[in-house]
């Protein structure tokens, strides 16, 4: 019995129902954005990630409060990279307005210890 109250409270521990979303109004705090062409050093090929200037929201339980990483299969066609291209290419001009849903649910994670880009609003 203790073996499966353990296991039981061992999966409800990990999973995604205590996942967080939150919305991150991105204009002007983007620092960087990278494309990963290649596997290496725990990073998936496809991938790509940003480098923000800004706090992300508390509610987010990422330890890496600097980078999100976004999985390949997350936007599988390249809108929300493209459109984040955009908005980088646009400085030092007036910027649309770009926001995300950001997530930390093991489910999106495209590297360990940081948020994922769910969805992308403009």
């Amino acid at each position: 019995m203790k073996k499966f109250l353990l296991r039981l409270s061992l999966l409800v521990a990990s999973s995604p129902l205590f996942a967080a979303d939150a919305t991150f109004v991105a204009t002007g705090k983007i620092a960087s954005l990278a494309y990963i062409g290649a596997a290496h050093a725990g990073h998936l090929a496809g991938n790509f990630e940003i480098r923000v200037t800004a706090s992300l929201p508390e509610t987010l339980q990422c330890s890496d409060r600097t980078y999100v990483t976004t999985r390949a299969s997350s936007d599988p066609e390249g809108i929300v990279f493209a459109r984040i291209a955009e908005s980088i290419d646009a400085l030092p001009n007036a910027l649309p307005q770009i926001s995300f849903t950001l997530t930390d649910d093991p489910a999106y994670a495209a590297f360990p210890n940081r948020c994922s880009i769910k969805s992308v609003g403009y």
